[in-house]
């Protein structure tokens, strides 16, 4: 599995960081929570994915990354639903990605106890 761990790791911690770019530099275009919500509510959350985004390409602490990338992502949900607005898609497949990842790190840690 952990031939297929690193690229999905690389590759969900550019989107988090393109996503977290986003925050700063709007060039994704609109997300409608932006409105919704004070500037420093985006700028923190930004700040989130960044961390998530430095810490998943480095590979830190994979396990605590990926909770904290599923409450960020989730959160993010929670706030489009609560202000009425629906454009939640990309926030569901960070919360998937992320879910699926957390399974590979747990699949590779019960293979080494196992061996």
């Amino acid at each position: 599995m952990k031939n297929i761990y690193t690229p999905l790791r690389i590759i969900f911690g550019i989107l988090c960081l393109i996503i977290g770019i986003d925050k700063f530099v709007p060039f994704l275009g609109g997300c409608t929570i932006n409105s919704e919500i004070p500037s420093w509510g985006s700028y923190a959350i930004g700040v989130l994915q960044l961390l998530v985004a430095v810490t998943s390409l480095i590979g830190i602490k994979p396990r605590l990354t990926t909770y904290v990338a599923m409450g960020v992502f989730s959160i993010g949900i929670l706030l489009h639903l609560i202000n009425g607005t629906y454009d939640i898609g990309g926030a569901v497949f960070m919360v998937v990605f992320a879910i699926v990842l957390r399974y590979i790190i747990y699949r590779d840690t019960m293979a080494q106890t196992a061996a």
